[in-house]
């Protein structure tokens, strides 16, 4: 938690993934569209609901293939 400015937990909005309210919560409480985010998640099921909103999700598989996909969207990683 220190390292976000906002966080949404499951349990204080009564929905766990993949309920695309998890996602919503985070547009409306940062007011940051859809489209301007980057979603990343271990669990194939839960990317629809983020791409739904406009999000740029993939699924994580390990720290190099992060990296490159982060690269891939001219996101500085070192």
């Amino acid at each position: 938690r220190d390292f976000f400015q906002v966080c949404v937990y499951s349990w204080e909005i009564g929905s766990l993934k993949p309920d695309e309210r998890n996602w919503q919560e985070l547009v409306t409480r940062t007011k940051i569209p859809g489209n301007q985010w980057i979603y990343v998640d271990n669990f194939p099921r839960n990317l629809p609901p983020a791409r739904q909103l406009g999000m740029d999700a993939f699924q994580y598989h390990n720290v190099r293939q992060l990296y490159s996909e982060l690269e891939k969207r001219s996101i500085a990683v070192r």
